[in-house]
């Protein structure tokens, strides 16, 4: 049996079901609630009006492109900055922020940042471009407030707002979670987070510095504003814990200022990426569980640790068991038919059911994201659909490299997986193998061709 995992994998489960359905189709400009019509637009954001969805938006900072995806309104992106690596925009133009011509030629119909330069503004309002400016969050309340305009602008005031604020409050809930499970200790233990040796650091006034309180520690620069600190503050409060960018912890060490503080004479200097600091979106998630688990090392003692008494075999097959498969249907049916939809993998309508559609945008689903191809929602599958490293569908299927448009000329989708007993519970059929169902594709499809040809 597993030992009992109290950190990592708790989180995980909590992320997955509360990220999973985080993706739902908005309509474009009107929703019926009984017999209110309920308008979606015009939106209206500082100074700027969107008067219609927008469906050619260009993002200016990686923190906003991170809270974009969170939202669930990714698939309106057609551009991002370079240094914004999720795999969701993997397809995506990439663009250096500060190059306007660029930006301005690839014609959007609207641009979200948290900041222009003036040159900037000239140039976008020349073009008639309309520009939205949304703030980072500072705490968990202005959170709330960045997504709901999020959700506002990309998908409407009624359901966009509405979805994108169901989807923060999820990621605070599960801060919530890991909050409770830090270990309880009389002295609290404190922390900082600095971006360089010069004064630039996470200060009260930032999302990641609220964060650190839920993780168990207490952030030194929380009365500090607009990202900087004194080094003097630093040396006089000297905490237990730095943190700082990846490559930054030997300038530290080496640094005379930081030569005699607490952290630095104790190796309690940690190397976190930069960008995790300053997102907006699930990774503050990844933030919060990498510092915490530094912290607290024993939150990770049993996490990576299974008992020796169980087959590492097992432990993929759980990964490997069939939730959901042809015929089912329900809620948690139509809600990941919902989210495949919006990635590009699902056509057709949403039916509730899992029907031909869904095998083959999930086939599809597996093909792009290297997963074995069952045709079925299993439990990796439902992971990989429920992560921030998810990727939007790369066209149809039959333009994606390395599809055959014939193999299912004979195939009969609805009989592979419609089995009254599930793969995983036939003794006989459970070596991969041996099974069709766990074999790729192209193993299927010369399996049922010989089935056909004895006929």
């Amino acid at each position: 049996m597993k030992k009992t995992i109290k950190f990592m994998s708790f989180l995980l489960c909590i992320l997955l079901i509360s990220s999973l359905f985080t993706g739902c189709n908005v309509q474009e400009q009107i929703e019926n609630v009984g017999d209110v019509i309920m308008q979606e637009y015009p939106v209206t954001i500082g100074e700027v009006t969107v008067n219609q969805k927008p469906k050619k938006v260009v993002v200016l900072t990686d923190a906003l492109a991170d809270a974009v995806i969170a939202s669930g309104f990714e698939t309106s992106l057609i551009a991002a900055p370079e240094e914004s690596d999720h795999n969701n925009f993997k397809t995506l133009t990439k663009i250096n922020p500060e190059d306007t011509a660029s930006i301005i030629a690839l014609t959007p119909d609207l641009i979200i940042s948290n900041v222009y330069s003036e040159e900037q503004k000239a140039a976008f309002t020349e073009a008639q471009i309309p520009f939205v400016t949304i703030n980072l969050a500072r705490n968990r309340e202005d959170y709330e407030r960045l997504y709901k305009e999020l959700g506002a602008v990309l998908g409407g005031s009624n359901t966009g707002a509405n979805n994108a604020l169901e989807n923060a409050r999820s990621i605070f809930t599960t801060l919530d979670d890991l909050q409770r499970i830090i270990p309880e200790s009389i002295v609290v233990k404190t922390a900082c987070y600095i971006f360089d040796t010069e004064g630039k650091g996470v200060t009260g006034d930032m999302l990641a510095g609220t964060v650190m309180n839920y993780c168990g520690l207490s952030n030194i620069f929380a009365g500090g504003e607009n990202g900087e600190y004194d080094i003097e503050d630093l040396k006089i409060i000297d905490p237990q814990y730095i943190f700082c960018p990846i490559g930054l912890k030997e300038e530290i060490m080496k640094n005379k200022e930081f030569k005699d503080l607490d952290a630095v004479v104790n190796d309690r200097v940690f190397e976190v990426e930069e960008k995790l600091a300053k997102r907006n979106g699930r990774s503050i998630i990844t933030f919060a569980t990498t510092i915490a688990g530094i912290a607290y090392p024993e939150l990770l003692e049993e996490s990576t640790t299974v008992s020796t008494a169980m087959d590492p075999d097992d432990i993929a097959d759980d990964k490997n068991e069939v939730l959901y498969q042809m015929g089912d249907s329900g809620d948690d049916i139509e809600s990941f038919q919902k989210r495949l939809s919006q990635l590009g993998y699902f056509e057709g309508e949403v039916t509730r059911v899992f029907d031909e559609n869904t095998q083959k945008a999930i086939r599809f689903f597996q093909k792009v994201h290297g997963l074995e191809v069952t045709m079925v929602m299993d439990e990796l599958t439902l992971e990989t659909l429920s992560s921030d490293e998810v990727i939007i569908a790369p066209g149809t299927e039959e333009e994606y490299e390395g599809y055959d448009p014939t193999q299912d000329e004979d195939a009969d989708l609805t009989s592979d997986m419609g089995s009254d007993v599930p793969p995983e519970s036939d003794p006989e059929n459970s070596d991969a193998g041996e099974n069709p169902e766990n074999e790729p594709e192209d193993d299927v499809n010369d399996t049922e061709s010989k089935d056909t040809s004895e006929e």
